[in-house]
């Protein structure tokens, strides 16, 4: 019988970064772009507008990186489960390829923010790996290792890594990274709002409907939509690890 894993309720990145309280926006607002959902992928991508130049408005429904992105593994990878084999097999090894590409420039595009931004996110160089703990499945790892390497990522098959329990083996993937990722958004949020914006959050009581935004001020002959606050609650969407050690 396997040994019992201890298990944690409670997300240590909720823990460890402060919360967040802008005010709600109580009129209508006038924006280029909507940006619906403020954890990763939202605050990424309205960051990337607001340096483009364009009106940004983001809406939030509860607080920004308190969904998915206040409970998650907290790695930055290319590495994503047994995809490459799959892809090189459906879609051809040049689209694998380009996939592999797309995937770690976001992870070094990530990086390059807590540079260029001064974000102090507790960013640490890892490798990533997909382990399985079956041994009668490694020759999947072994495909996915050699279709990630063929795609262009430093990947290898392994059968030792730096995690706690043993494992039948792994795809291990270098150049990947840990980080903070509360640390991380709430300091982008506040980049966003610090690059001429205004900053709008809401949490009423429990069970109520809330709303939060970053709206950022248009450029002259910029077009504009009108964005009007909704009683509809906004929800986000919803095994690889990261192999240094802690």
């Amino acid at each position: 019988m396997a040994a019992e894993r201890r298990t944690v309720d409670e997300s240590y990145w909720m823990a460890t970064a402060p919360g967040t309280r802008y005010p709600p926006p109580d009129s209508d607002l006038t924006a280029d772009v909507a940006v619906i959902g403020g954890g990763i992928a939202g605050l990424c991508t309205a960051w990337e507008l607001v340096r483009a130049g364009l009106d940004v408005v983001l809406l939030e429904a509860d607080r920004i990186a308190a969904g998915v992105s206040g409970y998650t593994t907290a790695k930055l990878t290319a590495l994503h489960g047994l995809v490459y084999a799959r892809l090189e097999t459906r879609y051809g090894p040049d689209n694998a390829a380009l996939y592999a590409l797309s995937q770690q420039d976001a992870v070094e595009r990530t990086a390059a923010l807590c540079d260029e931004l001064d974000i102090d996110a507790d960013l640490e160089r890892a490798a990533a790996c997909t382990y399985l703990e079956d041994p009668r499945r490694t020759e999947e790892l072994r495909a996915e290792a050699g279709a990630a390497r063929r795609a262009g990522l430093d990947a290898s098959f392994v059968t030792g890594t730096e995690l706690p329990f043993p494992v039948a083996g792994a795809v291990r993937v270098e150049g990947q990274f840990q980080f903070h990722p509360r640390k991380f958004l709430l300091a982008l949020a506040e980049r966003i709002t610090g690059a001429g914006g205004r900053s709008m959050s809401a949490r009423a009581s429990p069970g109520s409907t809330t709303v939060c935004a970053a709206v950022c001020r248009p450029r002259a002959g910029s077009r504009s939509r009108r964005v009007t606050p909704s009683s509809r609650r906004i929800t986000p969407s919803s095994t690889t690890r990261c192999c240094s050690p802690g």
